[in-house]
């Protein structure tokens, strides 16, 4: 027996298949948006509530009132009892820290940093190409005790 092409079937089965794939494609694409509003940032570290899956927590972070009121919500109310929290902005993964000894800790192991691109070319601006916010690697570490 040949196989026949998708259009040359019965058109009951045609119907069956097709109804098929589209539930198929809904269930994955539902796992899928559930993979990410669950994704954590960093493992071992709570995340905070409320992430979009396309949008990370921007919409938390840009939340109309106070400056204070978003930071309480993804940093305090979130946080475990280290006062470690970590987010998403966008598709990029952010670690807050309330300790000092915590804030030292990742400053002094982590040397690798991905700032967004528009804030790296409007901080060259004011702060020059060689500032310690946007320099990596090498450069980083030989000046991260400033």
């Amino acid at each position: 027996m040949m196989l026949e092409p998708f259009f040359l079937l019965d058109r009951p089965v045609a119907l069956a298949l097709a109804l098929l794939t589209v539930l198929l494609l809904h269930s994955l694409g539902k796992a899928w948006l559930h993979y990410l509003q669950h994704k954590r940032p960093f493992p071992g570290v709570p995340m905070a509530k409320g992430s979009n899956f396309l949008f990370g927590h921007f919409g938390a972070v840009t939340k109309k009132g106070s400056f204070q009121e978003s930071s309480r919500i993804l940093e305090v109310d979130s946080a475990n009892e280290f006062g470690q929290t970590g987010f998403w902005v966008f598709h990029l993964p952010f670690l807050s820290v309330n300790s000092v000894i915590d804030a030292r800790t990742v400053l002094n192991n982590e040397h690798e940093r991905q700032p967004p691109t528009l804030f790296k070319h409007f901080s060259k601006n004011f702060l020059g190409e060689k500032n310690l916010l946007t320099i990596n690697g090498r450069e980083w570490k030989f000046h991260r005790g400033m």
